[in-house]
């Protein structure tokens, strides 16, 4: 029976919503402490925040290992895994990557500067601390090195569960572009908790990612599902909301990241996200 039958899309759609529950209780189980200490701290870090937001953030991955070994689709897990090896891509795909959030930030800074002449980076904000310790030439000469940190934080503890199994199981079922849209709903509610605590205004915020995660399938179906590209382009994403961020703006970037997205989905089509066919699941050896 084909994978995509009507009589087998009831047993994937729950196995879906298993892997959505599982990856909201096992985060939201560690975040909501973590909200509360950050609240009743008065904004601080507190001992403990960053060890309750890294045990939540692996919760997508460990979901993903948990409903396919239910399964018993192990060559699920293994494919996923070839997945990271695939590293032998144009240089271009390695750019946009890195480049393109980065990118995005400095030209909403840049609107902002000439809307607002007076505007100012803050000096408490990371963007204004490296500018302060060396300007410009700092912020440049230590982003690679921030990059390949941020790699191994939620990057690498994330993305095994929402692009390595959740997009593609999604995109055996539709279009890439509804596919990463509901993915990218899935993904920015999925950080409630931390989003509530740190006072970020919820709609920009769902407006962006679901951009961000139209342009991660893009990346994603163009290199033929390299999860080292996923990696890399939400490490620039962190990177791009931590280091170069001096807070407001956020429909100015959401807005800009929307307007990168579309020229994307013009330029590739909304079917694949991609030249190339979009990255999908092995088919279930029971079906």
């Amino acid at each position: 029976m084909p994978l995509n039958s009507p009589a087998r899309r009831p047993y994937h759609s729950i196995v879906l919503i298993a892997f959505c529950v599982l990856a909201y209780v096992l985060a939201w189980v560690f975040w909501i402490p973590a909200a509360l200490l950050f609240e009743a701290d008065a904004g601080r870090i507190p001992a403990g925040l960053v060890t309750l937001q890294t045990l939540g953030a692996a919760a997508p991955t460990v979901a993903a290992l948990l409903v396919l070994r239910v399964r018993g689709r192990t060559d699920l897990i293994r494919a996923i895994a070839r997945r990271y090896r695939i590293w032998r891509l144009p240089v271009r795909w390695y750019l946009a990557a890195a480049l393109l959030m980065p990118a995005l930030t400095s030209v909403a800074l840049a609107v902002r500067a000439v809307a607002d002449p007076t505007l100012t980076v803050p000096a408490d904000s990371p963007l204004g601390t490296m500018l302060a310790g060396g300007g410009p030439v700092v912020v440049v000469l230590t982003a690679p090195l921030q990059l390949a940190g941020l790699l191994f934080s939620s990057p690498l503890l994330e993305e095994f569960g929402w692009r390595g199994y959740a997009l593609p199981a999604l995109q055996q079922r539709m279009a890439a572009l509804p596919a990463a849209v509901l993915l990218g709903l899935l993904w920015g509610l999925w950080h409630l908790p931390l989003t509530v605590a740190y006072g970020e205004d919820l709609p920009p915020y769902l407006v962006a990612i679901t951009a961000h995660s139209v342009l991660a399938a893009w990346l994603l179906n163009s290199t033929r599902g390299s999860m080292v590209i996923t990696l890399l382009f939400h490490a620039s994403l962190a990177y791009s909301l931590t280091s170069m961020s001096v807070g407001g703006g956020d429909w100015l970037e959401a807005g800009l990241a929307w307007t990168v997205a579309l020229a994307v989905v013009a330029g590739s089509g909304w079917r694949e996200l991609s030249l190339r066919p979009r990255t999908t699941l092995l088919p279930d050896p029971a079906s």
